[in-house]
């Protein structure tokens, strides 16, 4: 096998340098909901009923860099993929297991050589690890430095996928993911059901006036929709945001801040929604005595990302593994 490790931690990008991701152009429009000059705040009823929801999320994952033997080196990467669904129905204490849908994990090595002979990789078992786990060989023309975003990718391919059956299913009133949604393209608007929750805030989109309306929000308030074009596509999205804990004495106020993305649609249709994932977000928000990306990590993708991270497995075992296979090669 051609394939050696590279045997810096796969938390860091490798023995190459990393290439910065160049931010996409937008447009914005904010009197989607109000009238020009008058965009606000607008109260959220609680408590209300909210149904059932099912929060999607996904993680992927960097478990080795490698390169690949030839006249001119090559670069590779094994990584994995894992995404699914928890299912919260009403304030009774729910089992996580039987409240977890379609998690699956999908591992690849991916490497920037044409001309390698093999399709998958089988890693030793061990003793202590006798499961049986395959990489799928995947070829892309990219950067090495953008290896883990073909992984992410492929992921949120995963997670569009289940987000679409889940939008059909007439037992689930909400579909929230936990990021933003660049795959509302593939589903219906007629749906209703899609939102997507940016916890971590790094585009405010506004300015002037209505960006100092995001300042204000008090508890439970969002403000009004607006519009994201994106001038290179025909994509559109809806956008507000939410104060999902009051304000402390010491705290900034653009502290407990979430960002929520709906697929573009009609404007009743996206008011009801709005209202719907945002009562879905504040009923569920965490508090710091529990998870320190309180309070927009939301409780139930709390629990589906711990999920998720166990069925992926123990890297380091995964990183004894897979050197003990290229070894033996």
């Amino acid at each position: 096998m051609r394939i050696k490790p590279d045997l810096w931690q796969s938390a860091y990008s490798g023995a190459v340098e990393t290439a910065a991701e160049a931010p996409r152009k937008y447009q914005v429009q904010v009197d989607v909901e109000s009238p020009a000059g008058c965009f606000g705040c607008v109260p959220i009823l609680l408590p209300a009923p909210i149904g059932a929801v099912a929060f999607v999320d996904g993680t992927p994952r960097v478990e080795m860099h490698a390169t690949v033997d030839g006249e001119v080196p090559r670069f590779g990467l094994f990584g994995a993929v894992a995404w699914g669904a928890l299912r919260m129905e009403g304030a009774r204490p729910h089992d996580l297991l039987s409240s977890l849908m379609d998690l699956q994990v999908f591992r690849y090595f991916i490497t920037n050589a044409a001309d390698l002979a093999e399709s998958t990789i089988t890693l030793q078992s061990t003793p202590h690890d006798p499961s049986r786990l395959v990489y799928t060989v995947r070829s892309v023309q990219r950067d090495p430095a953008d290896f883990h975003h073909a992984l992410t990718d492929w992921m949120r391919a995963g997670e569009g996928e289940l987000a679409a059956v889940l939008v059909k299913d007439p037992g689930i009133n909400l579909v929230l993911a936990d990021g933003p949604i660049p795959y509302e393209r593939t589903l219906v608007d007629e749906s209703g059901k899609l939102a997507g929750l940016i916890k971590s805030v790094r585009e405010f989109y506004l300015t002037g006036d209505e960006l100092k309306a995001v300042a204000t929000l008090k508890y439970s308030q969002r403000t009004h929709l607006f519009a994201i074009r994106y001038p290179d596509s025909d994509i559109s999205k809806l956008s507000f945001f939410l104060r999902l804990q009051p304000l402390s004495p010491y705290s900034s106020p653009w502290s407990n801040l979430a960002r929520v993305e709906l697929p573009y649609m009609s404007l009743s249709q996206a008011q009801d929604l709005a209202e719907h994932a945002a009562r879905a977000a504040l009923r569920f928000a965490s508090n710091l005595w529990a998870d320190r990306r309180a309070p927009q990590n939301l409780y139930p993708v709390a629990a589906l990302e711990q999920a998720l991270k166990n069925r992926l497995g123990d890297v380091n075992l995964l990183r004894s593994r897979i050197l003990a296979t290229l070894a033996k090669e």
